[in-house]
């Protein structure tokens, strides 16, 4: 069978045998290749990533490690990370501390698009600070973000955290809440 000519719109595909409606043969063609257009990537595994970012206008480099589990468009999940710091001045009002380092413990609910994942998440953090005269314990986390998948593994991201610790004067015992933002670009690995 040999093609004689190709015609767009309503025009027809000719053959020797028969002629073929453009538009059926353009439906043929998307419902053969939808299946690749169409598949789903899965978010459902454990993972390991660095992040790379600034908390306050310091520098800060990180690592995290968590799973999640996808229930169709819905990702749930936990994430367990550390970020160090290059001693962040936090300030506000009378209290000054500098903290060297944050470690969370979030909880995680996104909603996955293939292969973008928009999530919020919501902790604890710890802080770790290397100033004596006041005590930097622990905070609340809130954070949102955005991932990309790149292949079945691989993963690139942003993320927004607002953390609020709770720091302790331990002259005048008072307790004064700060802001500690940090916005970081990241990149993991599925298992």
């Amino acid at each position: 069978m040999a093609l004689t000519g190709i015609a767009i719109g309503n025009a027809v595909l000719k053959s020797e045998d028969k002629m073929i409606p453009t538009h059926k043969l353009l439906s043929a063609t998307l419902i053969f290749l939808l299946p690749t257009f169409a598949h789903a990537q899965d978010w459902t595994g454990a993972y390991v990533g660095g992040s790379v970012g600034g908390v306050s206008s310091d520098p800060a480099l990180g690592a995290f490690i968590g799973y999640q589990h996808q229930f169709k468009s819905i990702v749930l999940g936990a994430e367990l990370g550390y970020t160090q710091l290059p001693d962040a001045e936090v300030i506000d009002g009378s209290a000054t501390a500098s903290i060297d380092q944050l470690t969370d413990l979030n909880l995680r609910l996104g909603f996955a698009f293939d292969r973008v994942l928009v999530y919020g998440a919501y902790g604890a953090t710890s802080f770790g600070s290397t100033d004596t005269s006041y005590d930097v314990d622990v905070g609340n986390m809130f954070g949102l973000g955005a991932g990309y998948k790149i292949n079945e593994n691989v993963a690139i991201g942003a993320q927004y955290n607002y953390r609020i610790p709770i720091i302790s004067n331990i002259i005048s015992g008072a307790d004064e809440d700060v802001d500690l933002e940090e916005f970081a670009l990241r990149v993991s690995y599925q298992f």
